[in-house]
């Protein structure tokens, strides 16, 4: 199967989140059938509000898949930031996405893909978190497309 009308996003897809061995192998494999892909890589800043606010000292640590084509772009937070999301949009105009915490990093980039004017759609399959249902059900009523989604 190609996707070579869509990109993929994968999102903080990286070992300190302890992703599923066979979601990291998935993905690989799907990644493959793009010819546009874009990793994003979480960096808990020593000032962030993870670590003020919720307490979390964690950190995503190195990006589980080594895809040599893939842009990588870096973040501090949920989403991306509105030059990111405008540097995505430049390479597709439609958009595939999967990868780590459904329910707030993947969800946060899909909001911001959709506020951008780019319907996403969210290969819930190639997704986990542990709030992945509820992560599922937003989606689901957001966009109302995604894939994986019964």
């Amino acid at each position: 199967m190609s996707m070579n009308s869509h990109g993929l996003l994968i999102v903080d897809l990286q070992w300190g989140f302890s992703p599923r061995e066979d979601l990291v192998s998935s993905i690989s494999s799907l990644a493959q059938s793009y010819n546009t892909v874009v990793m994003t890589q979480f960096h808990n800043s020593k000032n962030s509000l993870y670590r003020k606010v919720l307490g979390w000292d964690g950190d995503g640590g190195p990006l589980c898949l080594n895809i040599p084509s893939a842009l990588i772009m870096k973040k501090s937070g949920y989403g991306l930031s509105s030059d990111q999301i405008r540097q995505i949009i430049s390479l597709k105009s439609a958009w595939h996405m999967c990868g780590l915490e459904t329910d707030a990093c993947v969800l946060a980039c899909a909001f911001q893909l959709w506020d951008a004017g780019v319907p996403p759609e969210v290969l819930l399959e190639y997704c986990d978190s542990p709030m992945h249902a509820c992560g599922k059900a937003v989606i689901a009523r957001q966009f109302g497309k995604a894939r994986g989604s019964s």
